[in-house]
């Protein structure tokens, strides 16, 4: 279960198909285009670790799908 900003990103973030869709599934419109952005921006913007890149790219294809 989702309880917190935490668990929703660990999930996100996880590499892990099925946790993502979970999160994704359980989230609202307004939540899904925060998180999108976001992970847009972690790909994108510099300071991120490439493990969180390579993460946030994963989970943009997820959602994608």
């Amino acid at each position: 279960m989702i309880n917190s900003n935490e668990d929703i990103w660990s999930a996100i973030l996880s590499r892990d198909d099925q946790k993502i869709i979970e999160v994704i599934n359980s989230l609202s419109e307004e939540e899904m285009s925060y998180v999108t952005t976001h992970l847009h921006q972690m790909i994108s913007e510099d300071g991120w670790h490439p493990s969180q890149i390579e993460s946030a790219n994963h989970a943009l294809q997820v959602i994608k799908k």
